[in-house]
């Protein structure tokens, strides 16, 4: 029995021409799927059945904002959850991010909600500045973001006599989080630019 016999793929989306693409694309490929269109049906469905894997949830719901319902099932479940929404404003992203969706990239785990971090077994411990720069490259995985963004970020001000600081919070953050930090798969550094989240398979 292959993976995708092991389990449903719960689609929630309220739109029925979107719900249809979705659960259409997902049956071509081979996985099984059932659909809810409220957060009321799929709170019930994630509540009574176990058989659920993976959840793609739409933020913009008739009867509870997406987030919510995220938030809701953190409370007692950790299935995946990937978000599909045609919001396009960075910061209905970053709530749905941390109303408790864990963030995934190769072995490096964070889970917004508890605020811990973990690469493979083994839980990492970061200083209050080394999470918040963590988080913030992680919310933006693959964008190059500046010294000056990070620092307003970060710092809340962009003082070129902070850059030093960002500098050396980078390299503690660097030996924590890379296998190896002399060949960082993680984090890479944009010589006079900023830094970068990488995408890890």
């Amino acid at each position: 029995m292959s993976d995708r016999d092991e389990g449903v793929i719960l689609v929630v989306e309220d739109d029925p021409a979107v719900r249809n693409l979705v659960t259409c694309a997902l049956d071509v490929h081979g996985y099984r799927s059932r659909e809810a269109s409220t957060a009321t049906a799929a709170l019930a469905d994630l509540t009574c059945a176990r058989d659920v894997n993976l959840v793609i949830l739409d933020l913009g719901l008739p009867d509870r904002d997406g987030t919510e319902v995220i938030g809701a099932v953190r409370g007692w479940s950790h299935v995946p959850i990937i978000v599909l929404s045609a919001r396009q404003e960075d910061a209905d992203k970053v709530t749905a991010l941390d109303a408790g969706e864990t963030y995934r990239n190769g072995d490096l785990a964070i889970d917004f909600d508890a605020k811990v971090v973990v690469r493979g077994d083994d839980e990492i411990h970061l200083t209050p500045i080394e999470y918040k720069l963590l988080v913030l490259l992680a919310h933006n995985t693959g964008k190059v973001l500046t010294h000056n963004y990070i620092l307003k970020e970060v710092w809340g001000a962009a003082l070129a006599s902070d850059l030093p600081s960002l500098r050396v919070f980078m390299a503690t953050l660097r030996k924590k989080i890379e296998p190896d930090p002399a060949s960082p798969v993680y984090l890479q550094t944009h010589v006079g630019i900023g830094y970068r989240m990488l995408r890890v398979e």
